[in-house]
Protein backbone atom coordinates (compact mmCIF):
# COMPACT_ATOMS: atom_id res chain seq x y z
CA UNK A 1 0.00 0.00 0.00
CA UNK A 2 1.13 3.56 -0.70
CA UNK A 3 1.69 5.78 2.32
CA UNK A 4 0.62 9.41 2.53
CA UNK A 5 3.02 11.39 4.71
CA UNK A 6 0.97 14.55 5.16
CA UNK A 7 -2.46 14.40 6.78
CA UNK A 8 -5.06 15.16 4.12
CA UNK A 9 -8.84 15.35 4.21
CA UNK A 10 -10.97 13.05 2.07
CA UNK A 11 -14.69 13.68 1.53
CA UNK A 12 -16.72 10.61 0.51
CA UNK A 13 -20.21 11.14 -0.92
CA UNK A 14 -22.41 8.06 -1.39
CA UNK A 15 -26.06 7.18 -0.74
CA UNK A 16 -25.18 3.77 0.74
CA UNK A 17 -24.48 3.75 4.52
CA UNK A 18 -22.56 0.50 4.07
CA UNK A 19 -20.30 2.08 1.44
CA UNK A 20 -19.66 5.14 3.59
CA UNK A 21 -18.84 2.97 6.60
CA UNK A 22 -16.54 0.76 4.52
CA UNK A 23 -14.63 3.69 3.04
CA UNK A 24 -14.32 5.32 6.45
CA UNK A 25 -12.91 2.11 7.94
CA UNK A 26 -10.54 1.34 5.08
CA UNK A 27 -8.93 4.79 5.06
CA UNK A 28 -8.43 5.10 8.81
CA UNK A 29 -4.82 4.94 9.91
CA UNK A 30 -3.52 5.78 6.44
CA UNK A 31 -2.79 9.46 6.98
CA UNK A 32 -6.21 10.71 5.95
CA UNK A 33 -8.94 12.54 7.80
CA UNK A 34 -12.26 11.28 6.41
CA UNK A 35 -15.63 13.01 6.30
CA UNK A 36 -18.75 11.51 4.72
CA UNK A 37 -22.07 12.67 3.26
CA UNK A 38 -24.97 10.69 1.82
CA UNK A 39 -26.24 13.40 -0.51
CA UNK A 40 -24.50 15.80 -2.97
CA UNK A 41 -26.45 18.80 -1.66
CA UNK A 42 -25.33 18.11 1.90
CA UNK A 43 -21.77 17.56 0.68
CA UNK A 44 -21.68 20.90 -1.13
CA UNK A 45 -23.08 22.71 1.91
CA UNK A 46 -20.22 21.39 4.07
CA UNK A 47 -17.50 21.58 1.41
CA UNK A 48 -16.30 25.13 2.04
CA UNK A 49 -16.12 24.57 5.80
CA UNK A 50 -14.32 21.22 5.51
CA UNK A 51 -12.14 22.18 2.49
CA UNK A 52 -11.22 18.56 1.69
CA UNK A 53 -8.12 17.79 -0.37
CA UNK A 54 -9.93 15.11 -2.41
CA UNK A 55 -13.61 14.33 -2.99
CA UNK A 56 -14.88 10.85 -3.90
CA UNK A 57 -18.51 10.84 -5.03
CA UNK A 58 -21.00 8.40 -6.46
CA UNK A 59 -22.40 9.44 -9.83
CA UNK A 60 -25.95 9.35 -8.45
CA UNK A 61 -27.59 8.05 -11.61
CA UNK A 62 -30.01 8.69 -13.21
CA UNK A 63 -30.04 12.40 -12.28
CA UNK A 64 -26.21 12.57 -12.44
CA UNK A 65 -26.15 14.85 -9.37
CA UNK A 66 -22.66 13.51 -8.60
CA UNK A 67 -21.43 15.25 -11.76
CA UNK A 68 -23.25 18.42 -10.76
CA UNK A 69 -21.43 18.25 -7.43
CA UNK A 70 -18.10 17.79 -9.25
CA UNK A 71 -18.74 20.88 -11.38
CA UNK A 72 -19.75 22.95 -8.37
CA UNK A 73 -16.65 21.89 -6.44
CA UNK A 74 -14.36 22.71 -9.37
CA UNK A 75 -16.00 26.14 -9.65
CA UNK A 76 -15.42 26.83 -5.95
CA UNK A 77 -11.98 25.29 -5.66
CA UNK A 78 -10.28 24.44 -8.98
CA UNK A 79 -7.37 22.73 -7.22
CA UNK A 80 -9.57 20.14 -5.43
CA UNK A 81 -9.63 16.85 -7.41
CA UNK A 82 -12.83 14.81 -7.63
CA UNK A 83 -13.04 11.04 -8.15
CA UNK A 84 -16.35 9.72 -9.49
CA UNK A 85 -17.57 6.16 -8.80
CA UNK A 86 -20.40 4.74 -10.89
CA UNK A 87 -22.19 1.58 -11.96
CA UNK A 88 -22.58 3.01 -15.45
CA UNK A 89 -20.10 1.76 -18.00
CA UNK A 90 -21.21 3.95 -20.88
CA UNK A 91 -18.75 6.02 -22.86
CA UNK A 92 -21.11 9.00 -22.67
CA UNK A 93 -21.03 8.97 -18.86
CA UNK A 94 -17.24 8.86 -18.89
CA UNK A 95 -17.06 11.80 -21.32
CA UNK A 96 -19.42 13.83 -19.15
CA UNK A 97 -17.29 13.08 -16.12
CA UNK A 98 -14.13 14.20 -17.89
CA UNK A 99 -15.84 17.38 -19.07
CA UNK A 100 -16.81 18.05 -15.45
CA UNK A 101 -13.09 18.03 -14.63
CA UNK A 102 -12.93 14.83 -12.58
CA UNK A 103 -9.50 13.42 -11.76
CA UNK A 104 -10.53 9.75 -12.03
CA UNK A 105 -13.54 7.65 -13.00
CA UNK A 106 -14.01 4.27 -11.29
CA UNK A 107 -16.57 1.53 -12.05
CA UNK A 108 -18.37 -0.35 -9.29
CA UNK A 109 -17.69 -2.63 -7.55
CA UNK A 110 -14.62 -0.79 -6.26
CA UNK A 111 -12.32 -2.63 -3.88
CA UNK A 112 -10.64 -0.87 -0.96
CA UNK A 113 -7.24 -1.31 -2.64
CA UNK A 114 -8.53 0.15 -5.91
CA UNK A 115 -10.01 3.17 -4.16
CA UNK A 116 -6.92 3.74 -2.06
CA UNK A 117 -4.69 3.53 -5.13
CA UNK A 118 -6.85 6.10 -6.95
CA UNK A 119 -6.81 8.43 -3.95
CA UNK A 120 -3.03 8.18 -3.61
CA UNK A 121 -2.47 8.85 -7.30
CA UNK A 122 -4.77 11.86 -7.07
CA UNK A 123 -2.98 13.22 -4.00
CA UNK A 124 0.24 13.28 -6.00
CA UNK A 125 -1.32 15.74 -8.44
CA UNK A 126 -2.24 18.28 -5.74
CA UNK A 127 0.16 21.24 -5.77
CA UNK A 128 2.22 21.57 -2.61
CA UNK A 129 1.83 24.59 -0.41
CA UNK A 130 4.66 27.03 -0.94
CA UNK A 131 5.30 26.90 2.80
CA UNK A 132 6.39 23.25 2.49
CA UNK A 133 8.70 23.71 -0.53
CA UNK A 134 12.37 24.36 0.32
CA UNK A 135 13.83 27.49 -1.27
CA UNK A 136 10.54 29.35 -1.74
CA UNK A 137 10.89 32.74 -0.04
CA UNK A 138 7.99 34.70 -1.51
CA UNK A 139 4.80 33.91 -3.41
CA UNK A 140 3.00 36.47 -5.57
CA UNK A 141 -0.22 36.26 -7.57
CA UNK A 142 -2.12 38.83 -9.62
CA UNK A 143 -5.75 38.67 -10.70
CA UNK A 144 -7.27 41.30 -13.00
CA UNK A 145 -11.07 41.05 -12.96
CA UNK A 146 -14.11 42.76 -14.44
CA UNK A 147 -16.18 44.90 -12.05
CA UNK A 148 -19.14 42.52 -11.93
CA UNK A 149 -20.66 41.79 -8.49
CA UNK A 150 -21.96 38.40 -9.66
CA UNK A 151 -18.36 37.18 -10.08
CA UNK A 152 -17.16 38.11 -6.59
CA UNK A 153 -17.89 34.82 -4.83
CA UNK A 154 -16.10 32.70 -7.43
CA UNK A 155 -13.15 35.09 -7.50
CA UNK A 156 -12.78 34.78 -3.72
CA UNK A 157 -12.85 30.98 -4.11
CA UNK A 158 -10.00 31.21 -6.61
CA UNK A 159 -8.01 33.47 -4.28
CA UNK A 160 -8.37 31.04 -1.38
CA UNK A 161 -7.35 28.08 -3.54
CA UNK A 162 -4.18 29.77 -4.84
CA UNK A 163 -2.72 31.64 -1.86
CA UNK A 164 -0.07 28.96 -1.34
CA UNK A 165 -0.36 28.43 2.42
CA UNK A 166 -2.84 26.41 4.52
CA UNK A 167 -5.40 28.46 6.46
CA UNK A 168 -7.27 26.51 9.18
CA UNK A 169 -10.91 27.04 10.10
CA UNK A 170 -12.42 29.25 11.43
CA UNK A 171 -9.74 31.69 10.25
CA UNK A 172 -10.29 30.64 6.65
CA UNK A 173 -13.97 31.55 6.99
CA UNK A 174 -13.04 34.93 8.44
CA UNK A 175 -10.66 35.57 5.55
CA UNK A 176 -13.33 34.58 3.04
CA UNK A 177 -15.79 37.06 4.57
CA UNK A 178 -13.21 39.87 4.66
CA UNK A 179 -12.07 39.36 1.07
CA UNK A 180 -15.66 39.12 -0.15
CA UNK A 181 -16.61 42.44 1.43
CA UNK A 182 -13.47 44.28 0.32
CA UNK A 183 -13.71 42.99 -3.24
CA UNK A 184 -17.42 43.79 -3.45
CA UNK A 185 -16.68 47.33 -2.27
CA UNK A 186 -13.97 47.70 -4.91
CA UNK A 187 -16.37 46.51 -7.62
CA UNK A 188 -19.56 48.33 -6.63
CA UNK A 189 -18.45 51.54 -4.98
CA UNK A 190 -14.99 51.82 -6.50
CA UNK A 191 -14.80 50.94 -10.18
CA UNK A 192 -18.57 51.22 -10.81
CA UNK A 193 -18.94 54.33 -8.58
CA UNK A 194 -22.22 53.02 -7.19
CA UNK A 195 -23.32 55.10 -4.19
CA UNK A 196 -24.69 53.52 -1.05
CA UNK A 197 -28.08 55.19 -1.55
CA UNK A 198 -28.31 54.17 -5.22
CA UNK A 199 -27.59 50.55 -4.28
CA UNK A 200 -30.14 50.53 -1.46
CA UNK A 201 -32.83 52.09 -3.66
CA UNK A 202 -32.14 49.55 -6.41
CA UNK A 203 -32.34 46.63 -3.97
CA UNK A 204 -35.61 47.96 -2.54
CA UNK A 205 -37.11 48.20 -6.03
CA UNK A 206 -35.73 44.90 -7.35
CA UNK A 207 -33.60 46.86 -9.79
CA UNK A 208 -30.08 45.99 -8.63
CA UNK A 209 -29.16 43.97 -11.73
CA UNK A 210 -30.32 46.81 -13.97
CA UNK A 211 -28.27 49.30 -11.96
CA UNK A 212 -25.15 47.16 -12.35
CA UNK A 213 -25.76 46.76 -16.08
CA UNK A 214 -26.23 50.50 -16.52
CA UNK A 215 -23.01 51.26 -14.66
CA UNK A 216 -21.05 48.67 -16.64
CA UNK A 217 -22.35 50.16 -19.90
CA UNK A 218 -21.33 53.68 -18.93
CA UNK A 219 -18.54 54.64 -21.34
CA UNK A 220 -16.55 56.28 -18.56
CA UNK A 221 -16.61 53.08 -16.45
CA UNK A 222 -16.77 50.18 -18.92
CA UNK A 223 -13.01 49.75 -19.29
CA UNK A 224 -12.27 49.74 -15.57
CA UNK A 225 -10.88 46.69 -13.83
CA UNK A 226 -10.14 45.56 -10.28
CA UNK A 227 -6.68 44.19 -9.48
CA UNK A 228 -6.09 41.74 -6.66
CA UNK A 229 -2.48 41.15 -5.67
CA UNK A 230 -1.59 38.41 -3.20
CA UNK A 231 1.78 38.09 -1.49
CA UNK A 232 3.19 35.61 0.97
CA UNK A 233 6.53 36.36 2.65
CA UNK A 234 7.85 33.17 4.19
CA UNK A 235 10.27 34.82 6.59
CA UNK A 236 7.53 37.13 7.92
CA UNK A 237 4.83 34.43 8.03
CA UNK A 238 2.52 37.03 6.55
CA UNK A 239 -0.13 37.06 3.81
CA UNK A 240 -0.84 40.39 2.18
CA UNK A 241 -3.77 41.20 -0.10
CA UNK A 242 -4.04 44.41 -2.13
CA UNK A 243 -7.40 45.04 -3.79
CA UNK A 244 -7.25 48.09 -6.06
CA UNK A 245 -10.10 49.63 -8.03
CA UNK A 246 -10.05 52.47 -10.55
CA UNK A 247 -12.49 54.70 -8.73
CA UNK A 248 -12.12 58.04 -6.99
CA UNK A 249 -11.31 56.59 -3.58
CA UNK A 250 -12.80 57.67 -0.24
CA UNK A 251 -11.84 59.03 3.16
CA UNK A 252 -11.29 55.70 4.84
CA UNK A 253 -9.62 57.06 7.98
CA UNK A 254 -12.68 59.18 8.72
CA UNK A 255 -14.98 56.25 8.11
CA UNK A 256 -13.08 53.96 10.48
CA UNK A 257 -13.59 56.45 13.29
CA UNK A 258 -17.36 56.14 13.00
CA UNK A 259 -17.78 53.39 15.55
CA UNK A 260 -21.54 53.73 16.05
CA UNK A 261 -22.73 54.31 12.49
CA UNK A 262 -20.21 52.91 9.99
CA UNK A 263 -22.75 52.55 7.19
CA UNK A 264 -24.31 55.48 5.45
CA UNK A 265 -21.45 57.43 3.94
CA UNK A 266 -21.76 58.61 0.37
CA UNK A 267 -19.21 56.03 -0.65
CA UNK A 268 -21.20 53.32 1.10
CA UNK A 269 -18.40 50.91 1.94
CA UNK A 270 -18.89 51.09 5.71
CA UNK A 271 -20.27 47.60 6.22
CA UNK A 272 -17.58 45.85 4.19
CA UNK A 273 -14.75 47.76 5.80
CA UNK A 274 -16.02 47.09 9.31
CA UNK A 275 -16.61 43.38 8.64
CA UNK A 276 -13.02 43.02 7.43
CA UNK A 277 -11.67 45.11 10.31
CA UNK A 278 -13.59 43.00 12.84
CA UNK A 279 -11.68 39.90 11.75
CA UNK A 280 -8.29 41.39 10.89
CA UNK A 281 -6.94 44.50 12.58
CA UNK A 282 -4.18 45.13 10.03
CA UNK A 283 -6.38 46.74 7.39
CA UNK A 284 -5.64 50.04 5.67
CA UNK A 285 -5.93 51.82 2.34
CA UNK A 286 -3.58 53.83 0.18
CA UNK A 287 -3.67 57.64 0.40
CA UNK A 288 -6.28 57.96 -2.36
CA UNK A 289 -8.52 55.34 -0.80
CA UNK A 290 -8.88 53.09 -3.84
CA UNK A 291 -6.62 50.24 -2.74
CA UNK A 292 -7.39 48.09 0.31
CA UNK A 293 -4.34 46.54 2.03
CA UNK A 294 -5.10 43.54 4.23
CA UNK A 295 -2.30 41.79 6.13
CA UNK A 296 -2.99 38.39 7.68
CA UNK A 297 -0.47 36.61 9.96
CA UNK A 298 0.06 32.92 9.16
CA UNK A 299 0.55 31.00 12.39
Amino acid sequence: MTNVQQVRTLMVVDRSPATLASMFTETQGRGLSVITADDPTIALASFEHAMPDVVVTDLYAPDMSGLTLARQIKARCPSCPVIVITELASEEAAIQALRAGVADYLHKPVSADMLWSAVCQTLKTIPQYAESVPGVERVEHLLVVEPEPAYVEQIVNVILSTIGVPIPEPRRGHLRAALHELLLNAVEHGSLEMSFRAKQDALANDAYDRLVEDRRRDSSLSSRRVRIRMFYARDEKMLEFRIADEGKGFRWKTLLKRERNPVGSGYGCGRGLFVAKAFFSDLSYNDKGNEAILRVPVL
